[in-house]
């Protein structure tokens, strides 16, 4: 959200700088495999393939706004990327300011 001056608060700067330093890790773990956006983007096909679920593939453009936009990815696209770089999936999640450790706490304090 942007004020009338045209600047964003700063827990929206904070966000989005959070979710580009993800993307530009998961960048630097597909460069590490050397492995090119065709090679993620076919992998990821094989993915989807597997489980009759296009949701897992992700296209070339949208791994470039991933990495380069700070666009979050969706819990299939994550998936794929975990897999195709053998990544930990709850690490990745806590780039993007998941931490799946505080989940059974954050059930509790739910008062239902």
């Amino acid at each position: 959200m942007i004020d009338l001056l045209g600047i964003e608060p700063r827990d929206a700067q904070r966000r989005n700088h959070s979710m580009e330093e993800a993307g530009q890790k998961l960048k630097r773990a597909r460069e590490r495999l050397n492995l090119r956006y065709r090679d993620v983007e076919e992998a990821s096909n094989q993915i989807a393939a597997r489980h009759n679920n296009d949701e897992f593939v992700i296209a070339l453009s949208r791994l470039s706004d991933i990495e380069n936009k700070g666009t979050v990815p969706t819990i299939y696209r994550l998936y794929s990327l975990c897999t195709i770089y053998r990544l930990d999936v709850n690490e990745v999640l806590d780039w993007y300011g998941v931490n799946v450790a505080t989940l059974a706490a954050d059930a509790a304090s739910i008062q239902m």
